[in-house]
């Protein structure tokens, strides 16, 4: 069975010990070993739906929980159901017949809500290929660091939401394959994994980033981009106040020009001691900067490290 209740109702703490629920009834989501992806998706989207069916019978309050890694208290609900997704975690390459004519299928990617943001990464190397952003930290649910807007570290990308090409969802009244109003799966695809399509660009929007309010996510298409490295430079450096005026109005290539590389930075850091951030009468910083910048090509003078 893809979905099993898990010991007692007790007490469950969110890994960083920020927020505890009581009186919990936990129950786990698991993968199976179908073949292919939408298998998998179908029978575990029936039996979420059949969860959620009994939840509201029993007028349960839910939450979804995937690997409990936000600090904040979003997913705490006491005398709930949760529902750990954390061990549905497979992830499926998409073929270029699973996809609507004119859609690239190379940078995409079907994700098992509980997949880690590292579980991903590690299975998009195999392709060659890389997310262009994951944030501060791999250790979360691709889903959940989605749903809950984690923020993003390129300059010129979104948050870790932005991967996100489709949604599989689920709530007591049906699973819901939803995508933007131009579509990205065939019809048999989504047919296949239990799902009636949604595509509409404003509801497409929503469920990238709904913090759990909209149903529970059993499975994203996650895109990519062709595997790169970056250049990192760190170092103290004396800053001008004028300068931190240039990121405040986005003006990133005038201040990495000053500091780093004449060139659009990828990445602008800035560290300052909050307690003493000027000296006067210099009225300069002296955070520790850090500036990332895609290399230009395998030859590029400097240091590199894999992605961002």
């Amino acid at each position: 069975m893809p979905l099993i209740p898990i010991g007692e109702a007790g007490r469950w703490t969110n890994y960083h010990g920020t927020g505890v629920c009581e009186n919990a009834a936990r129950f786990a989501l698991r993968s199976g070993d179908a073949a292919r992806g939408r298998d998998e998706l179908a029978i575990a989207a029936a039996a979420v739906r059949d969860w959620l069916a009994a939840a509201q019978r029993e007028g349960k309050r839910v939450r979804p929980l995937g690997a409990g890694w936000s600090p904040s208290n979003v997913n705490i609900c006491s005398d709930a159901w949760l529902l750990h997704t954390r061990r549905f975690n497979r992830c499926f390459r998409v073929a270029s017949g699973d996809v609507r004519p004119g859609v690239d299928a190379a940078g995409l990617m079907l994700v098992e809500a509980g997949a880690l943001v590292d579980e991903v990464s590690d299975k998009l190397e195999e392709q060659q290929r890389s997310l262009w952003t994951s944030g501060a930290g791999n250790g979360q649910t691709f889903a959940g660091a989605a749903a809950t807007g984690t923020h993003g570290s390129m300059v010129v990308r979104g948050g870790i939401q932005d991967h996100i090409r489709a949604v599989q969802l689920v709530t007591p009244g049906g699973v819901h394959w939803i995508e933007p109003a131009a579509g990205v799966m065939s019809d048999a695809f989504i047919a296949a994994t239990g799902s009636v399509p949604l595509r509409d660009d404003d509801v497409f929007a929503a469920a990238q980033l709904p913090i759990g309010a909209l149903g529970i996510i059993t499975a994203l298409v996650v895109d990519s981009v062709p595997k790169f490295l970056v250049r990192p430079i760190q170092n103290l450096r004396k800053v001008d106040r004028v300068a931190i005026d240039w990121l405040a109005a986005g003006d990133f290539r005038r201040f990495s020009a000053a500091y780093a590389l004449d060139r659009d930075p990828d990445f602008v850091q800035m560290i300052v001691n909050p307690y003493k951030p000027f000296k006067r009468p210099s009225d300069a910083a002296f955070p520790l900067c850090r500036t990332m910048a895609r290399r230009l090509r395998p030859g590029d003078a400097g240091p590199a490290r894999r992605g961002l």
